[in-house]
């Protein structure tokens, strides 16, 4: 049963408040033009960050035109899948001439994060690197950011951190700084409609495994492991949906979606990732393997590993109770889903036949996530992980 509008909006005002999230989080409820007309009121400078692919949706046009054009400094849609280096310091310097004192982003992680970080430079100065891998605490003087996700997938739009990869080896970088979190974060869910199923799907599996790894990272908290369980019991059935519909998903399902991937960003606002994204990312680094899929690849083995840490096992026991599943069962339930919704269950499915294990399992070893994760990881533990999806 779907969880009513009313009661979604409890739940995240609930959890924002025990994590203390410092962005505000409101709804649209389907009507982006007003949404926007109040969040740029009163700004003499807007600065608009568009995904490429939303800007020309009859949606998305009707409410920008309702902006009135002489306050809008300049319009950036120059955005690219995994922000790199380049994309951000591009991004910066359009932003940085144009004393915009309000920026809008409307799109998915990449349109966000490469909003943030365009920001960050701008007002902070510098390149993605000199703010990576400390996260700086010094004052950044930048102007406001209201964010419309229109994916429900990373999380960005209540987090203080934006993923960027380096440009010459492709690794993500986690960049933090307390600036780069958005003033407001306004989920509409009618930016859902233009999403194709495919990307719904490789946004919706990585919003779940941001769920299951920050319930139960070494840093995760009693609160952020609440919030954790939540954004999967909403995930989880909406997810479920559209692997058995090649139709989309319906507008319950949607809000579910859309509520439970911020959810998940909040718990890890507060807890960070595991070992499903350190061994996710290299994926993505060596062979440009979509994240969402990487990810979900990776999740079924991670969830078998950390069923040996008994907080981990106990969390999970939970989860599969509060979802109705049979117990010890989470991890095939995951890989039945993955391969429900479409995706690779092997690197073999992805024409990935020469992976080099040592290799791959350096590099994971190298990722952040992976000091989070529940069970200390190790080069073997990482080989076996990969050895398990060739």
């Amino acid at each position: 049963m779907a969880t009513p509008a009313s009661e979604l909006t409890g739940i995240l005002a609930r959890h924002r408040a025990a994590l203390e999230i410092v962005t505000a989080v409101t709804e649209a409820h389907g009507d982006l033009e007003a949404s926007l007309r109040s969040v740029t009121s009163g700004h003499s400078s807007i600065t608009l960050f568009v995904d490429p692919n939303l800007i020309t949706t009859a949606y998305v046009m009707q409410a920008l035109e309702s902006i009135s054009t002489g306050v809008v400094s300049g319009v950036f849609t120059d955005i690219h899948e995994n922000p790199c280096e380049a994309d951000v310091l591009a991004a910066a310097a359009f932003l940085a001439p144009l004393n915009a004192d309000c920026v809008v982003a409307i799109g998915g992680g990449s349109t966000i994060d490469t909003a943030k970080m365009a920001l960050l430079l701008a007002f902070g100065g510098g390149v993605p690197k000199d703010w990576w891998p400390v996260h700086r605490h010094d004052s950044v003087d930048a102007s406001r950011l209201y964010v419309y996700p229109a994916t429900a997938g990373t999380g960005s739009e209540v987090q203080s951190h934006a993923l960027i990869s380096d440009d010459k080896t492709h690794r993500k970088m986690a960049i933090g700084h307390e600036r780069l979190a958005p003033t407001e974060a306004i989920l509409d869910v009618s930016l859902l409609a233009s999403c194709p199923r495919r990307v719904m799907v490789l946004a919706g599996i990585d919003a779940l495994s941001h769920a299951l790894e920050s319930a139960v990272t070494r840093t995760a908290t009693a609160l952020s492991t609440a919030a954790a369980m939540d954004a999967f019991a909403l995930i989880w059935p909406a997810l479920v949906e559209l692997a058995s519909e090649d139709a989309s998903l319906t507008s319950p399902a949607c809000e579910q979606l859309h509520a439970g991937a911020t959810l998940a960003g909040m718990a890890i606002e507060a807890s960070m990732l595991g070992s499903a994204h350190g061994c996710g990312n290299p994926l993505t680094a060596r062979y440009g393997v979509v994240h969402g899929q990487a990810v979900s690849l990776m999740l079924p083995g991670v969830i078998k590993l950390n069923e040996s840490d008994p907080r981990s096992a106990q969390i999970f026991s939970l989860i599969e109770h509060r979802c109705e599943m049979e117990p010890g069962t989470l991890a095939t339930a995951v890989k039945s889903l993955v391969q429900n919704l479409g995706l690779a269950g092997s690197l073999a499915e992805l024409g990935i036949t020469d992976a080099p294990i040592q290799e791959l399992a350096a590099l994971a070893m190298e990722q952040w996530t992976c000091g989070h994760n529940p069970v200390p990881m190790t080069i073997e533990r990482c080989i076996e992980l990969y050895k398990n999806v060739l």
